[in-house]
């Protein structure tokens, strides 16, 4: 065998170890860059996992009344899905988060053609009013709640508060507590609740509340019938100028003996004399 012949067959023999060798190569290059996608798509995996993982955990936390994490999720969805955020809002002013409150105020605005958002961003405004210590607008945004007005129907919820506000002596929520006693669209009316409501509102001079204390008296509500009680107490508020008391204070003296019929018609000829007179026809009107 020639020399040429062995040099040929040695090159031959170093190219094909090369080949071999560069194949084996680019076959490991290959193995290691799939090794290297598989590792990143199961590191994807694991942090959308994760992501999903901690989304969940936000999610229960925020249903079970955490407001850090539910005004979280709220400003989160607030750019993107304003009704996620909205809902996520609501959770939070239910639970009496000012903060909340005022997003829900905030994403309402933005969409002013919407009748029942604008009702509930007004149901709202009064929550965030009584908040701050504007007592009429806590006792409106109850009542507002005993009606499903802007906000879910919670009668006993709207009624503790409405009490709340009665009990420290204020007379319009004094007045509707006398009232709501004895509504039919209270599911456990208490007559004598009502009795003891309006002698609150009469002890504070309301011409109002002695006018309605006299008629539960004239008609035995939560009391026994007492017709001289009843004209007392109709009596003091006609005697301050109320047109109506002075007209009931008429009818209850209509039937007692022997001067009721005289008393009565002083005090009627006074209720139609004051209803006709031009002040009390500008008040009225």
């Amino acid at each position: 065998m020639s020399t040429l012949t062995i040099a040929i067959g040695a090159t031959s023999l170093s190219l094909l170890l090369v080949f071999v060798w560069m194949f084996s190569l680019s076959l490991r290059k290959k193995r290691m860059e799939e090794e290297r996608l598989a590792r990143e798509a199961a590191y994807r995996r694991a942090m959308e996992k994760a992501r999903q993982q901690e989304r969940q955990d936000r999610v229960f936390k925020a249903e079970t009344g955490h407001v850090p994490t539910i005004l979280y999720l709220a400003k989160e969805a607030e750019r993107t899905k304003p009704n996620e955020a909205l809902y996520w809002y609501h959770k939070g002013a239910e639970l009496d988060n000012i903060t909340s409150m005022y997003g829900i105020v905030r994403l309402s605005d933005k969409k002013r053609e919407d009748l029942v958002l604008r009702e509930q961003a007004n149901y709202w405004r009064l929550c965030i009013a009584g908040a701050e210590g504007d007592v009429h607008a806590k006792f409106e945004a109850a009542k507002a709640q005993i009606f499903g007005q802007g906000v879910e129907r919670n009668i006993p919820r709207g009624v503790a508060k409405i009490q709340e506000v009665a009990e420290e002596g204020n007379l319009e929520a004094i007045l509707f507590m006398g009232d709501w006693s004895i509504s039919p669209e209270n599911p456990i009316p208490s007559p004598k609740q009502s009795t003891q409501w309006f002698e609150k509102a009469a002890d504070k001079q309301s011409e109002e509340g002695m006018t309605k204390l006299g008629l539960n008296f004239l008609n035995g509500v939560g009391v026994e019938q007492d017709s001289q009680r009843a004209c007392y107490w109709l009596e003091r508020a006609a005697e301050k100028g109320n047109v109506e008391a002075m007209y009931f204070a008429g009818e209850a003296w209509r039937d007692v003996k022997p001067n009721g019929a005289a008393i009565a018609y002083i005090w009627l000829f006074m209720s139609a004399y004051m209803a006709m007179s031009p002040l009390n026809r500008h008040v009225m009107r």
